[in-house]
Protein backbone atom coordinates (compact mmCIF):
# COMPACT_ATOMS: atom_id res chain seq x y z
CA UNK A 1 0.00 0.00 0.00
CA UNK A 2 1.39 3.31 -1.02
CA UNK A 3 1.82 5.79 1.67
CA UNK A 4 -0.18 8.87 1.13
CA UNK A 5 2.56 11.41 2.27
CA UNK A 6 5.67 10.50 -0.30
CA UNK A 7 2.57 10.43 -3.29
CA UNK A 8 1.91 14.55 -2.53
CA UNK A 9 4.84 15.85 -3.97
CA UNK A 10 4.44 14.14 -7.28
CA UNK A 11 0.83 15.08 -7.84
CA UNK A 12 1.48 18.34 -6.95
CA UNK A 13 4.08 18.89 -9.40
CA UNK A 14 1.75 17.15 -12.09
CA UNK A 15 -1.03 19.40 -10.80
CA UNK A 16 1.44 22.10 -11.37
CA UNK A 17 2.73 21.55 -14.67
CA UNK A 18 -0.74 21.39 -16.28
CA UNK A 19 -1.70 25.04 -14.48
CA UNK A 20 1.72 26.51 -14.37
CA UNK A 21 0.97 28.76 -18.05
CA UNK A 22 -2.06 30.19 -17.56
CA UNK A 23 -0.73 31.55 -14.11
CA UNK A 24 2.17 33.02 -15.31
CA UNK A 25 0.10 34.78 -18.07
CA UNK A 26 -2.16 35.48 -14.99
CA UNK A 27 0.49 37.20 -13.29
CA UNK A 28 1.77 38.92 -16.25
CA UNK A 29 -1.62 40.18 -16.72
CA UNK A 30 -1.66 41.95 -13.78
CA UNK A 31 1.85 43.03 -13.88
CA UNK A 32 4.10 43.10 -16.22
CA UNK A 33 7.68 41.97 -14.88
CA UNK A 34 10.72 40.14 -15.54
CA UNK A 35 11.32 36.47 -14.64
CA UNK A 36 12.85 36.66 -11.44
CA UNK A 37 9.81 38.95 -10.50
CA UNK A 38 7.61 36.25 -11.48
CA UNK A 39 9.95 33.77 -9.60
CA UNK A 40 9.53 35.98 -6.29
CA UNK A 41 5.71 37.13 -6.73
CA UNK A 42 4.20 33.23 -7.58
CA UNK A 43 6.66 32.24 -4.12
CA UNK A 44 4.46 34.82 -2.40
CA UNK A 45 1.18 33.82 -3.61
CA UNK A 46 1.77 30.20 -2.66
CA UNK A 47 3.98 28.50 -5.61
CA UNK A 48 7.26 29.22 -3.54
CA UNK A 49 8.59 25.98 -5.02
CA UNK A 50 9.09 27.59 -8.27
CA UNK A 51 12.62 28.23 -9.48
CA UNK A 52 13.84 30.73 -12.27
CA UNK A 53 15.52 27.64 -13.89
CA UNK A 54 12.36 26.07 -14.50
CA UNK A 55 10.44 29.39 -15.07
CA UNK A 56 12.58 30.51 -17.70
CA UNK A 57 12.12 27.71 -20.20
CA UNK A 58 7.85 28.12 -19.92
CA UNK A 59 8.88 31.48 -20.30
CA UNK A 60 10.65 31.15 -23.50
CA UNK A 61 7.98 28.95 -25.01
CA UNK A 62 5.34 31.24 -24.03
CA UNK A 63 6.95 33.94 -26.09
CA UNK A 64 7.79 31.68 -29.41
CA UNK A 65 3.57 30.92 -28.70
CA UNK A 66 3.35 34.75 -29.27
CA UNK A 67 1.34 35.25 -26.42
CA UNK A 68 4.13 37.29 -24.47
CA UNK A 69 6.47 40.41 -25.71
CA UNK A 70 9.57 41.37 -23.86
CA UNK A 71 10.71 44.80 -23.90
CA UNK A 72 14.16 46.29 -22.50
CA UNK A 73 14.21 48.10 -19.70
CA UNK A 74 17.24 49.84 -17.99
CA UNK A 75 18.20 48.82 -14.47
CA UNK A 76 19.34 51.04 -11.67
CA UNK A 77 21.52 48.40 -10.58
CA UNK A 78 23.86 45.67 -13.11
CA UNK A 79 22.21 45.26 -16.90
CA UNK A 80 18.66 45.72 -18.66
CA UNK A 81 16.31 43.64 -17.71
CA UNK A 82 13.66 41.96 -19.90
CA UNK A 83 10.19 42.86 -18.71
CA UNK A 84 7.26 40.50 -19.75
CA UNK A 85 3.99 41.60 -20.77
CA UNK A 86 1.08 39.97 -22.32
CA UNK A 87 -0.17 40.27 -26.05
CA UNK A 88 -3.66 40.18 -27.47
CA UNK A 89 -2.92 36.76 -28.37
CA UNK A 90 -1.83 36.08 -24.71
CA UNK A 91 -5.00 38.23 -23.68
CA UNK A 92 -7.51 36.06 -25.78
CA UNK A 93 -5.49 32.73 -24.11
CA UNK A 94 -5.47 33.30 -20.74
CA UNK A 95 -9.32 34.35 -21.09
CA UNK A 96 -9.96 30.87 -22.93
CA UNK A 97 -7.77 28.58 -20.55
CA UNK A 98 -9.46 30.62 -17.39
CA UNK A 99 -12.76 29.45 -18.51
CA UNK A 100 -11.12 25.63 -19.61
CA UNK A 101 -10.13 26.05 -15.59
CA UNK A 102 -12.89 27.62 -13.88
CA UNK A 103 -15.14 24.93 -15.49
CA UNK A 104 -12.81 22.20 -14.76
CA UNK A 105 -12.67 23.03 -11.47
CA UNK A 106 -16.37 22.95 -10.85
CA UNK A 107 -16.56 19.82 -12.38
CA UNK A 108 -13.97 18.18 -9.80
CA UNK A 109 -15.40 20.08 -6.94
CA UNK A 110 -18.72 18.54 -7.85
CA UNK A 111 -17.36 15.14 -8.01
CA UNK A 112 -15.58 15.26 -4.88
CA UNK A 113 -18.81 16.16 -3.19
CA UNK A 114 -20.74 13.26 -1.56
CA UNK A 115 -23.43 11.51 -4.00
CA UNK A 116 -26.84 12.10 -4.03
CA UNK A 117 -28.67 9.58 -2.03
CA UNK A 118 -29.73 6.45 -4.32
CA UNK A 119 -33.27 7.07 -3.39
CA UNK A 120 -33.42 10.61 -3.56
CA UNK A 121 -32.33 10.62 -7.33
CA UNK A 122 -34.24 8.25 -8.35
CA UNK A 123 -37.51 9.55 -6.44
CA UNK A 124 -36.92 13.10 -8.71
CA UNK A 125 -36.94 10.81 -11.89
CA UNK A 126 -40.63 9.44 -11.23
Amino acid sequence: MADPNTDLEPRRSLLLRGVLDMCVLAMVQHQPDHVYGLVSRLADRGLDRISFGSLYPLVTRLRQQGLLSNTSVPSLVGPPRTVLSLTEAGEVTLQRWTEQWQTMNSTVTRLLEPPVAESARFEGAR
